[in-house]
């Protein structure tokens, strides 16, 4: 009985210290967590690293998450390290004595509006019609970029694709409409694109502030990782870049320059009588490849019906042969 108390004893004993060193472990773990560092310390609630001396939080470098800077050293930690969020504080450090693009996007000076047009048209003679359109749309500095010219006769169709200069959009949108052609339909589009561009504008300005840090950090890395990782972070947000200018050059180009789609249909007055001359050598020729055509399949399907057909009449033949052949068996019993 006493050895039975002493281990029910000792037991209790280890649970409790397994309990104290437990709660001593979670404790440190957060007070490790909310140590000060030159300002700086890590709020469990939000989940960021906030400013001591404005009570502002520190935004992460990293914008995929994939890294974290530590507070003593520009050099990049892997996220399995152990540490929580991106921290950008020694990003801040470096790039203070790192030249700064800029520090605001500089807004555009006037409206970035993109305008298209299109006019839809029916012709008497296609010809003339489209003359008067190329003298018009080049007295305007238009520049066409897409034509198109088919059919025959009433069937005749022709549409054009009109790249102009913004400040003569109106006018030679207004010159096509009262133009001597017969008009089907016309419409004209205005897009503001101001706001996308501005928000373009400052993603850059924000993407290429990071590249300069991150270059800056990417001097100072010790380890090979911390290499790898920056090169990592710099190709991300290169390729932001190259998107973020493809955006902009995009809509500098429908900005500067309107564009105005045209299409031209034959009318059935202008249209001639004969679509197509009439040619007897080539119906001759027409109807001469149906007759050998039509000829190509009798000689097919005899063809199919001698090399079938042979076979099944001499197994028909056998076949009544041999039913004759038991007919006149029972008659004859």
């Amino acid at each position: 009985m006493e050895k039975k108390k002493v281990s029910k004893k000792a037991k209790v004993i280890i649970i409790s210290v397994l309990g104290v060193i437990f709660a001593l472990i979670v404790v440190g773990v957060y007070a490790f967590k909310n140590i000060p560092s030159n300002g700086v310390y890590y709020d469990s609630y939000s989940e960021e690293f906030v400013d001591e001396s404005t009570g502002g939080s520190i935004s992460g470098i990293d914008p995929a998450g994939n890294g974290l800077f530590d507070s003593d050293s520009p050099a990049l930690l892997s996220r399995s390290s152990g540490s929580a969020k991106t921290v950008s504080r020694s990003v801040s450090d470096s790039a203070s004595s790192s030249p700064t693009v800029t520090s605001e996007p500089p807004a555009p000076k006037e409206k970035n509006i993109m305008k298209e047009g299109s006019i839809r048209f029916r012709a008497d003679d296609m010809d003339k019609a489209l003359s008067s359109l190329k003298d018009v749309i080049s007295k305007y500095n238009g520049e066409i970029t897409n034509s198109y010219d088919g059919g025959t006769g009433k069937e005749r169709s022709a549409s054009l694709t009109v790249k102009v200069p913004q400040d003569k959009y109106e006018e030679l949108f207004e010159k096509l409409e009262n133009l001597d052609i017969e008009k089907l339909h016309s419409k004209s589009n205005a897009t503001d694109v101001t706001e996308q561009v501005i928000d373009l504008r400052a993603r850059l300005v924000t993407d290429r502030n990071t590249e300069a840090q991150l270059l800056e950090i990417q001097k100072t890395a010790k380890t090979v990782a911390d290499t790898i990782t920056v090169y990592r972070e710099l190709t991300s947000i290169r390729q932001n870049i190259e998107r973020t200018e493809s955006q902009l050059k995009y809509y500098a180009s429908r900005t500067n320059y309107s564009t105005i789609s045209i299409s031209i249909s034959q009318s059935s007055v202008g249209a001639s009588i004969e679509d197509q001359k009439w040619r007897p050598k080539g119906i001759f020729m027409d109807a001469l490849r149906a007759f050998v055509n039509v000829a190509k399949f009798f000689g097919s399907l005899f063809i199919w019906l001698a090399v079938f057909g042979i076979p099944v009449a001499i197994i028909v033949y056998i076949v009544r042969y041999i039913v004759r052949k038991i007919k006149a068996s029972k008659q004859e019993n």
